[in-house]
């Protein structure tokens, strides 16, 4: 795989989202946020105090004067909102956390209220067609599946249920985040202090189906006999598998296969084949192809670096040294994006075979 770098960038954070590109940067003493095109073009920027998200045809930011702004993707101001935490989207309307009153609420682009339920939700939730399932605000032990269209609540989970339904874990587990349902499956991290694991639940009763928490290792050298407590596993729809990678350890869950085990992989040797001071990863994204990760820390003696890892070979197949830690990467489509900590933003791009 040949990979090349494009251009240097000083930002102060940058943003990707569906094709576009964004990025804040201070200029006299005023914070900018600016969009471009997947070709790098800028398409236009908006002084802001920090970027929030893109969902649809929308652009939100929340500016120095704490208001929501909602723009279009031309750039043109949509609507102002003041007071509020905005923590999902669907379709032209948002799901919102009212700081006044405590509530979540479902309101339209004119901040009219559509719907309000007494508690607020955690911003780790998750929409799936006419379903929002979240924990409440600062709840870590209950999450609950509520109508999106009125705000009813359908159904409540405990994870006090495992305490009865696996008694030798004797754990106590609390909600990571929620990723993805697949065949009627709601699929959720949960983690402990030590430990990860994945919970299935019926999507339409709350019921707990599955437990994922034991790994098999594929190498030989695995320090691991559980899913690591740094439990960011994401769905891959195109193999239809369940992808995970922290430090050096990378795991898949085959769905295909409905027998739910987790298989993990060490690449420590792969590293050591190449570096001999501080063989980990840290932060990582993934393709279709690839695991895209980087080493290095503030205050440690070990090489700034970013790693291509092979998720069919499990071999390093790029590799580009930093003169700053790397403190965030992303890629979208052919491109790849790394910040470091000097906010320096360095991109490049992956070449046709």
């Amino acid at each position: 795989m040949k990979i090349r770098f494009i251009k240097k960038v000083k930002v102060n954070d940058f943003h990707i989202f569906n094709g576009i590109f964004a990025f804040t940067e201070n200029i006299n003493s005023k914070s900018y946020l600016k969009l471009f095109t997947e070709n790098l073009d800028i398409e236009w920027e908006v002084e802001s105090y920090q970027y929030i998200a893109k969902i649809n045809n929308f652009i939100c930011v929340y500016d120095i004067d704490s208001n929501y702004k909602i723009y279009d993707f031309d750039g043109h101001l949509l609507t102002s909102i003041s007071g509020i935490s905005i923590i999902n989207f669907v379709k032209n309307e948002f799901i919102i956390s009212d700081h006044k009153d405590k509530k979540a609420k479902k309101i339209n682009l004119k901040g009219e209220s559509l719907w309000e339920m007494d508690s607020k939700l955690s911003p780790q939730n998750f929409i799936f067609e006419d379903k929002i399932f979240s924990n409440k605000y600062l709840q870590k032990k209950d999450f609950y599946c509520f109508d999106l269209n009125n705000g009813g609540q359908i159904w409540h989970c405990s994870l006090s249920a495992l305490d009865t339904l696996y008694p030798n874990l004797g754990i106590d587990w609390e909600i990571g985040h929620f990723f993805c349902v697949v065949n009627s499956i709601l699929w959720l991290n949960v983690n402990n202090k030590a430990e990860g694991a994945i919970l299935g639940v019926n999507v339409q009763t709350g019921k707990i189906l599955h437990f994922i928490h034991q790994v098999i290792a594929q190498t030989p050298v695995c320090i691991y006999n559980e899913l690591p407590c740094n439990n960011n596993t994401q769905y891959d729809a195109k193999t239809n598998k369940m992808i995970g990678f922290d430090r050096a350890y990378y795991w898949e869950i085959d769905l295909n296969t409905q027998l739910y085990k987790a298989n993990i992989w060490n690449f420590d040797e792969e590293l050591k084949k190449h570096y001999t001071e501080f063989p980990r990863a840290r932060g990582s994204v993934m393709n279709e192809t690839h695991i895209f990760a980087f080493s290095g820390a503030l205050g440690a003696f070990c090489k700034s670096m970013i790693f291509a890892f092979n998720r069919q070979t499990f071999k390093i197949d790029w590799q580009y040294e930093l003169q700053n830690v790397p403190m965030k990467i992303k890629i979208i489509k052919k491109k790849i994006f790394v910040l470091d900590s000097g906010g320096t933003l360095h991109i490049f791009e992956k070449e046709n075979a």
